[in-house]
């Protein structure tokens, strides 16, 4: 699956939708939005980004009294498809320490980040 380049807005609708796993119409998205990121969003806002994420077969809609809107890609394949595009770019010396910053941001205990340290050490 190829998938095209989405922006800082768009990634965040679809994390409403992915979060959610639901169609959402588009004032639930702008109240998702708000509550979730506090983003204080316009409705023609949120259809530019819905349009523009339809056309990059991110999502699609139905009608039943207003327009829902859901994903079609899932957040385990964008994942793997951008997690991919981050270790091309930053080739074999950097992947090593994007992993290594990642590790170190999360709420592991030193003993797990030790096991994944290894684990990225390993890779060579």
């Amino acid at each position: 699956m190829i998938l095209s380049e989405i922006t800082d807005g768009e990634l965040l609708i679809m994390k409403c939708l992915w979060d959610e796993d639901r169609p959402l119409s588009a004032e639930e998205i702008i109240d998702a939005l708000k509550l979730r990121f506090q983003k204080e969003s316009k409705g023609s806002t949120v259809y530019t980004f819905l349009s523009r994420l339809k056309d990059k077969g991110y999502v699609d809609s139905y009608k039943k009294g207003a327009s829902y809107y859901f994903y079609l890609v899932s957040q385990e394949d964008f994942l793997k498809k951008y997690s991919q595009i981050l270790a091309d770019f930053w080739e074999e010396t950097g992947r090593k320490q994007l992993l290594s910053a990642f590790i170190q941001k999360q709420n592991y205990s030193k003993e797990k980040q030790k096991r994944i340290q290894e684990l990225i050490d390993d890779l060579d």
